[in-house]
């Protein structure tokens, strides 16, 4: 099951997202071929201090351990940030991905305050971006590819259903992990820290507007 667009689809499609969806793929390309002839995953690039996380790692936000992280990736962020965007604007998801982040961090850094692992921030700030389209839009319905036994069809499938979906590819995801990322306890909480925080994010950004 994939999903490629809302049935109620955006004015005007914010197309930046095709560049910045461009810039991922070509960077996580060298990134998986650099660590290919390696023969391992560069870990400085995913790594952070145990004792904190004053330097973020720059891996943990923009690379992907393996394609499927990637492709799964790039499709909810094509299909569901161009309704964010229209309905928020850039200033919003902007904030939104860097709040994120350093609040998913911090929290990451109180549950495990002395485990020096990897952080797959990536997973953070998609499920941020996911959880304010949901808050708005959670029953609304989306033009979805889905493969059956014999057949393929486009069927127009439920928000949820796509939001059941991608906590259910995070989980294959995680299960690919190369080796160095086989310790890294709760990595499923990224992704569903993200999520609740962008829901949470949403509703007090929409409260505020309304109150001004």
């Amino acid at each position: 099951m994939i999903p490629l667009q809302p049935v109620e689809s955006v004015k005007k499609f914010p197309f930046v997202l095709g560049y910045f969806c461009i810039f991922l793929v070509i960077l996580n390309s060298v990134f998986l071929l650099a660590s290919h002839l390696r023969q391992n995953i560069p870990t400085e690039f995913f790594f952070v201090p145990a004792n904190g996380f004053r330097v973020m790692a720059l891996g943990g936000v923009f690379f992907f351990p393996h394609f499927f992280s990637l492709f799964i990736s790039l499709i909810f962020i094509w299909v569901f940030c161009p309704r964010v965007i229209e309905r928020r604007g850039f200033v919003f998801i902007l904030l939104l991905i860097l709040s994120s982040i350093f609040f998913a961090s911090k929290v990451y850094q109180v549950l495990f305050p002395n485990f020096l692992g990897a952080v797959l921030l990536f997973d953070v700030w998609i499920g941020a971006c996911l959880g304010a389209y949901m808050r708005r839009d959670i029953w609304g319905t989306v033009n979805t590819l889905v493969v059956g036994p014999g057949w393929i069809r486009v069927l127009e499938v439920p928000s949820y259903v796509q939001l059941f979906f991608w906590f259910f590819y995070q989980l294959i995801s995680n299960l690919m992990l190369p080796e160095q990322f086989s310790n890294t306890p709760m990595p499923y909480f990224l992704g569903f820290f993200g999520f609740l925080f962008g829901f949470l994010f949403d509703s007090i950004w929409g409260a505020l507007k309304r109150a001004n």
